[in-house]
């Protein structure tokens, strides 16, 4: 049984911690909500002397990005509305106006003005940087509009074909331009990075196949099937002239009947909200953290809240920045420089806390891991630990926030903004989750950021949009039904049956255990008690 020593800071640890989704033929994108990944809330540690330690090996830190400011470009006619000037300065592909497809999304946009309008304010938030972006790379203006149908502008835009993000990045082609996803962050929320990755990716496209429309369409159905379809489609010269998924069509001809109405909105007699821009969008600008920091002494530091800092850096997942890097924040460009003065101010031991925790007898990585909810190889690079073998009576240095969990409002928190909660039981599908529940299976993936494909674990706690603080009966009774219960020192299989009033084969059968195995703190169990559990249970 391991015990908790003492938390402290310490100096200069370092943690070494697409195929895009298409869009459907009805026009005007649906974003998902922010969510949450269904981590348990890791304990408070227990605030004691603070004593000074010795710092671990230090695995060698990657050169921390540059900062890059995320400003309004300025116009170069100096117009009014000098974004939209330049945007529309920038469009240079032929948006076929005589063609089916883009009249007809065209038309969808006179006739619903509102949709536009609802991306308002993260318009003004992201579309200049993006159009910088574009405009940098020498890029028709027409790509700075990809995230409007691709995500509608939400970072935390979520498909049930597991594409994240603005760009709506898969996981494999988001590691494969370099974006991190991982237990602390994941990279394709992140608007800097993602923007860059999607640029990446979509000059190789257009490198590879001579032509933005067939780009655009590789961008959406995947650039093997756009290396097959042309093999068979000898001549061809753009995405129209080939026979592509409905959906891609339609995802081709919507971005250029976006650059259309962009181009000319009197013409449709659309109101574009989001100009004039020179003046009015709210900047951001990234600064540099010198290495991982808690969230809450970030905040602290620069004299905002922390709901802040997670609407500005929707790719953080966790209390704290990622211990590889890069060591940055986006902020808002009228507090960079007093925010960047005052990070630059802490000192290490200032920036995270540390817990000093001795290995006791049956303790395992994964379950100290569990119990301070930290990622077991985060532990292993910071401790230098190969593989997963810890010796009792050894000490592991883990990190843990400032404050109780509960206090960091980071959406990746399972009932985060009052939704109920289920907790996966044996032989549990989506498909029977959701129908028992009587919720869209959809909105349940969402929800939860899971796809078809995905696996459920025993234990695993889902939030039930929809579901929450007036919840029916029916949803009490079965989240009742099981729960996850998190070993504590001194249980073992018989207390932890005697406190739910069941027997020890019912807790061996529900998680599939050997009834004469060991079981440590963190460990999850599936209960399903035959009362109400005890307060604190």
């Amino acid at each position: 049984m391991f015990k908790r020593w003492w938390a402290l800071p310490t100096t200069a640890l370092i943690l070494a911690g697409c195929q895009m989704a298409g869009v459907a033929p009805a026009p005007g994108p649906v974003a998902a909500p922010e969510v949450d990944d269904g981590e348990m809330s890791p304990p408070t540690v227990a605030r004691a002397e603070v004593k000074p330690e010795a710092s671990p090996a230090q695995p060698t830190e990657p050169k921390a990005a540059k900062p890059v400011e995320l400003a309004v470009p300025s116009a170069t006619d100096k117009a009014a509305d000098g974004f939209l000037a330049q945007l529309r300065a920038g469009f240079r592909l032929d948006h076929d106006l005589e063609r089916k497809q883009v009249r007809k999304e065209i038309d969808w946009l006179v006739r619903n003005p509102e949709y536009l309008a609802s991306k308002r304010e993260r318009g003004l938030r992201y579309l200049p940087y993006i159009c910088a972006e574009v405009h940098k790379r020498e890029m028709p203006a027409e790509l700075c509009l990809i995230p409007i149908i691709e995500s509608a502008l939400r970072p935390h835009a979520f498909s049930p074909q597991g594409a994240v993000g603005l760009w709506q990045f898969m996981p494999s082609t988001a590691r494969r331009f370099d974006l991190t996803l991982d237990w602390w962050t994941d990279q394709r929320r992140d608007v800097a990075l993602s923007t860059a990755a999607a640029l990446d990716y979509l000059e190789q496209l257009h490198q590879r196949f001579g032509d933005w429309t067939l780009a655009l369409a590789a961008y959406n159905c995947g650039e093997g099937r756009m290396h097959r379809t042309l093999r068979r489609t000898p001549g061809a010269e753009t995405a129209f002239d080939l026979r592509l998924p409905r959906e891609t069509e339609y995802y081709v001809a919507r971005i250029l009947a976006y650059a259309a109405v962009f181009a000319e909105p009197e013409r449709y007699g659309v109101e574009l909200p989001f100009g004039p821009l020179d003046s009015a969008a709210p900047r951001v600008a990234v600064v540099e953290t010198g290495g991982q920091i808690d969230l809450a002494r970030a905040a602290e530091a620069i004299g905002q809240d922390m709901q802040y800092l997670y609407n500005l850096n929707p790719a953080l997942k966790r209390w704290a920045t990622p211990p590889i890097g890069p060591h940055q924040l986006l902020v808002r460009a009228e507090h960079a420089e007093e925010a960047q003065q005052a990070l630059a101010s802490l000192s290490n031991d200032e920036r995270m806390l540390w817990a000093r925790v001795r290995i006791g007898t049956n303790d395992t990585l994964s379950g100290i891991a569990s119990e301070y909810s930290v990622a077991m190889d985060t532990l292993s690079r910071v401790n230098g630990v190969r593989g997963t073998r810890i010796e009792e009576g050894d000490f592991l240095m883990v990190p843990t926030p400032f404050r109780d969990w509960a206090d960091y409002p980071t959406p990746f928190r399972t009932g985060a903004g009052g939704d109920a909660i289920y907790v996966v039981r044996s032989g549990d599908s989506l498909w029977k989750i959701s129908r028992r529940l009587d919720l869209d299976m959809n909105l349940l993936m969402r929800a939860n950021e899971l796809t078809k494909r995905s696996v459920l674990q025993i234990g695993q706690r889902l939030s039930l949009p929809g579901l929450g603080g007036t919840r029916s009966i029916e949803e009490k009774q079965v989240t009742q039904e099981a729960i996850a219960y998190r070993v504590r020192r001194n249980d073992s299989l018989s207390t932890i049956a005697a406190r739910f009033k069941v027997s020890v084969a019912k807790l061996v059968d529900w998680n599939d255990i050997d009834p004469k195995a060991f079981i440590h703190p963190g460990q999850r169990l599936v209960v399903r008690p035959a009362d109400q559990p005890p307060a604190g249970g």
